[in-house]
């Protein structure tokens, strides 16, 4: 098998896939260090990936959805309590 066909066939198999078959000695002693490398530069560009700024304005919105969930909820509490204290401050009826 040639380099591409090895680089081809990790991209069809995927990182998790590629490292298991390494794992269990699945690939050839020619192999190897062509997995090898294709998993260098799989994890390059998984962390040039996560890195970009569409990742981090990923983050971010994702950050800004969980402080406005907090508020929602902290808000509904106190939607709750009050009203809780305004029935109990109603006179009662004898």
């Amino acid at each position: 098998m040639n380099n591409r066909r090895v680089f081809v066939l990790c991209d069809q198999m995927g990182e998790t896939a590629v490292r298991k078959k390494l794992a269990e000695g699945g690939w050839s002693d020619s192999q190897i260090p062509l997995v090898e490398n294709w998993l260098e530069h799989s994890e390059h560009r998984r962390r040039d990936e996560e890195n970009s700024p569409q990742a981090r304005a990923a983050r971010s919105a994702k950050n800004a959805a969980w402080a406005a969930a907090m508020a929602a909820t902290i808000a509904a509490i106190a939607a709750i309590a009050s009203a809780v204290i305004a029935f109990l401050s109603l006179p009662s009826v004898p």
